[in-house]
């Protein structure tokens, strides 16, 4: 199981994280927050949402659950880069 939790310097944003992959299973949670500890994007493997087509995977956003395929750190540290470049441009 890998834990950890990353957050910048200018307390914009925070990633807090678990993830668990074995040769049975993969669970993980990726949470990131802004500064205000407010949700941005929930990643998440919890398999409370089966009404969702890519149970258990599915994220969550301020705007309620949908559908995400399964992801793993680097992917979701891409996703926030992507996202933090767009919002730096804009």
């Amino acid at each position: 199981m890998i834990r950890g939790y990353f957050g910048d310097v200018e307390k914009k944003f925070s990633l807090d994280f678990r993830e668990l992959v074995s040769a049975e299973h993969t669970g993980y949670r990726f949470q990131f927050m802004n500064g205000d500890n407010r949700l941005i994007k929930r990643w998440d493997s919890a398999p409370h949402h089966k009404e969702i087509a890519s149970f258990p995977f599915h994220l969550h956003t301020p705007e309620g659950v949908r559908e995400c395929g399964k992801v793993n750190l680097i992917e979701v540290i891409g996703s926030i880069e992507t996202a933090l470049s767009k919002e730096k441009s804009a």
